[in-house]
């Protein structure tokens, strides 16, 4: 069993998980207070299954390259849903750097605009067809995480950017 596993992250984002568990809590209280005792029990158990599924939501990128497929799904609870496909060959994991800027607002007017450099590691077929694996703001780092995945795929890295 050689699987690659990536967990490219959640798929809701923590403000609705948050806002989603109080929604259920508060559905429970309020069924606990307004209907009798057996479907308020019935309701609250029910709806109390959304919390770990909100939770534990993610998105999955798997590669077999012994079977010579790769998934791309969701992960809920342990249900996997998402499409399989074959392919032929990889032909190589590249890096390319990405800049990015966040511009935040306070509430007297002051606007600071962050910049900075992230850097994604992109995994490319002979098919022609491209998957995100990870990315990372430092270089070292990810050429650290992702040398293990180059070497049980048999492929280089090539990084696409100029290093300073």
């Amino acid at each position: 069993m050689n699987k690659i596993r990536i967990n490219q992250g959640r798929i809701l984002p923590w403000q609705f998980r948050m806002v989603g568990t109080l929604i259920v809590l508060g559905s429970m209280a309020f069924s606990l207070l307004q209907l009798s005792e057996f479907p308020a029990i019935v309701i609250c158990i029910g709806i109390s299954f959304l919390i770990p599924a909100m939770w534990s939501a993610y998105y999955i990128l798997e590669i077999d390259p012994e079977q010579k497929t790769i998934s791309v799904f969701s992960w809920v609870l342990s249900f996997k849903n998402g499409k399989t496909k074959s392919f032929q060959e990889v032909e190589k994991i590249f890096v390319n750097e990405t800049k990015k800027a966040q511009r935040m607002t306070s509430w007297s007017g002051q606007v600071r605009t962050s910049k900075f450099n992230e850097y994604m590691a992109f995994l490319k077929l002979v098919e022609g067809d491209k998957y995100f694996l990870i990315s990372d703001p430092d270089p070292a780092n990810l050429m650290k995480r992702l040398t293990p995945i180059s070497e049980k795929l048999g492929c280089d890295i090539h990084e696409n950017y100029e290093k300073t």
